[in-house]
């Protein structure tokens, strides 16, 4: 079943709209709406292959510029500093391995609120967050929120000692929370 992920503001300029994911791959569509448009000079420990479906630009991939057009095609390694300037309106298709959480969460607007609720069933506490707000809630507390907007959260587990990062939609982890919009 596809999912359908709406259109965000990216920077300006640029909108960005996730395609398709699994945990394993992502999809994501970049439009560049005007010339000069940029996407910010960034990292990421994703591995990432970009198609220039139409437009023209200018990438910087650690410290080598390279200039592509419709057509083309080439990756960015993980933890490569990279960013690209748009010559001509166009669209870059990007894919992200593994898939990137945090595309999956657009910002939460300045106004709205997440009420986050925790503690035992019979005695719980809240916690107002706005956007990229963290919470811990320990193991023994239950998890759930409601918002003044839609959102979902962005969980950091911990099982047997390591870090697990799952997208949490609904059903509640005890676990380190971030919430941001849907």
């Amino acid at each position: 079943m596809n999912q359908q992920f709406p259109e965000i503001q990216a920077d300006p300029g640029v909108k960005r709209q996730v395609l398709s994911d699994s945990p394993e791959l992502m999809v994501v569509a970049f439009r560049f709406q005007n010339e000069g448009a940029e996407g910010k000079h960034h990292h990421h420990p994703h591995i990432q292959s970009t198609y220039a479906e139409s437009g023209r630009f200018a990438f910087t991939i650690a410290g080598k510029t390279l200039e592509v057009a419709r057509g083309d095609s080439f990756v960015i390694p993980s933890n490569a500093v990279h960013g690209c300037k748009c010559l001509e309106p166009g669209t870059l298709i990007d894919t992200f391995a593994p898939r990137r959480d945090d595309f999956l969460m657009p910002k939460l607007d300045p106004e709205h609120r997440v009420f986050h609720f925790m503690g035992q069933p019979d005695e719980t506490r809240h916690i107002v967050m706005a956007n990229e707000k963290v919470v811990i809630s320990p193991p023994w507390s239950i998890h759930c929120g409601a918002g003044t907007g839609a959102y979902t959260w962005l969980d950091a587990l911990r099982r047997r000692g390591r870090r697990e990062r799952s997208v949490d939609r609904g059903q509640g982890s005890p676990c380190t929370t971030l919430a941001r919009a849907v």
